[in-house]
């Protein structure tokens, strides 16, 4: 069986991704625009993935549209 090699991109995710829910509009723009399926989210600059009050409800619904849209999601840390 052949496999693919997923076509990736590194999402340098910031705290204006969080302003008004971005991330959702940037994963429709994502699908829309770009061969990718596989992206992986790193935090950066004010987003703090270990502050379950900022992130924990932000990456549940990032995840879940981007599995709705048929994208896989890693996180760097």
């Amino acid at each position: 069986m052949r496999k693919e090699i997923p076509n990736s991109l590194l999402w340098i995710f910031e705290s204006y991704d969080l302003k008004n829910k971005n991330y959702l509009k940037d994963l429709d723009f994502i699908k829309e625009n770009m061969a990718v399926d596989y992206i992986t989210v790193s935090p950066r600059n004010g987003v703090q993935l270990f502050n379950t009050q900022q992130c924990h409800s932000v990456m549940r619904e990032l995840v879940h549209r981007a599995h709705q849209l048929d994208l896989k999601v890693s996180l760097h840390l």
